[in-house]
């Protein structure tokens, strides 16, 4: 994302990244349900995956609705063909998201604008979930070696081909899982880490 706005700005920006304190979505228990999907809204590309679910028959997937002020109450307007389809289970918005990781087998991010960091992805993998999403934004720095990243542009035949391979090929599920928590375990997503950052780009402010 630093990148991004150097890019779009021609300035050097500072980024401190979203203070996420794993052990408070961390599961004891994990069954691997379904391929979950949060905030089935356009921007977070709901269009794509209700096709991808359509052509997983086979598959059980999981929407859950999100919290966005923007969309709040009106998000049914998004998913009334998902409720038509027998493989999609829809939940109201979990404020404890922890029942939603309990349950996840794969967490699709299949988002469409530009995703400032995809907190989500790391809630996720900090229980070993792998994580299939778009590369947009700031996910691809998020995910890191922990899932499957699809070019932006992708069909929904790319998802559904990721989604198999997770599924089907279970040497490559655990190799995957394993990259997936050794990603959220990275140094700079330690709050304690973020706290020195803002603290050290804080005094290299004052001094200038």
């Amino acid at each position: 994302m630093n990148l991004y706005l150097r890019n779009l700005t021609g300035k050097k920006y500072e980024i401190i990244l979203p203070f996420i304190e794993q052990d408070k979505y961390k599961v004891k228990n994990r069954q691997r349900k379904y391929v979950t999907f949060i905030n089935p809204v356009p921007q977070k590309g709901v269009e794509l995956v209700i096709e991808v679910a359509k052509k997983l028959s086979n598959v059980d997937f999981l929407f859950v609705k999100g919290n966005w002020f923007h969309y709040r109450g009106n998000e049914e307007i998004f998913i009334q063909e998902a409720r038509l389809l027998p493989n999609i289970k829809i939940w109201e918005h979990q404020e404890d998201s922890r029942s939603i990781y309990e349950v996840t087998d794969i967490l699709l991010v299949p988002s469409i604008f530009n995703e400032t960091f995809g907190r989500i992805i790391l809630e996720a993998q900090t229980n070993s979930i792998p994580v299939i999403a778009s590369k947009v934004g700031g996910i691809e720095y998020t995910l890191g070696t922990g899932g499957i990243l699809i070019d932006s542009d992708a069909s929904s035949q790319a998802y559904v081909e990721s989604i198999e391979r997770l599924k089907f090929d279970q040497k490559f599920y655990s190799d995957v899982s394993k990259l997936a928590f050794a990603n959220s375990q990275r140094s700079e997503f330690n709050p304690d880490f973020q706290v020195n950052n803002f603290i050290e780009i804080a005094n290299n402010y004052l001094k200038s």
